[in-house]
């Protein structure tokens, strides 16, 4: 879910030429299981979703953040363990 805090993160990096000819990855370092952002937007929209649980993929790789984490405070920026649920119940509810 894209959010304005992390356009506004991309675009502090990029204005400040920080990182300069680096990989960024602008995420949370929270993960969220698939399922959980499912049983949420049921909660917040009050409808049962329709959906076959199926054992594919791969096991979830952490993404690397520990570039951007330290200029999230500084921004203003929170991304807790909650955000994701905030930011579905913001759009959704």
């Amino acid at each position: 879910l894209l959010e304005l805090p992390i356009l506004y993160l991309s675009s502090y990096i990029i204005n400040h030429k920080i990182y300069a000819n680096q990989t960024i990855h602008v995420a949370n370092k929270y993960n969220i299981p698939m399922l959980q952002l499912i049983q949420t937007a049921e909660e917040v929209l009050k409808k049962k979703a329709h959906y076959s649980l199926v054992n594919k993929g791969a096991a979830y790789i952490p993404i690397d953040t520990h570039l951007t984490e330290n200029l999230l405070p500084m921004l203003g920026i929170d991304f807790d363990e909650d955000y994701i649920a905030k930011i579905v119940r913001k759009y959704y509810a």
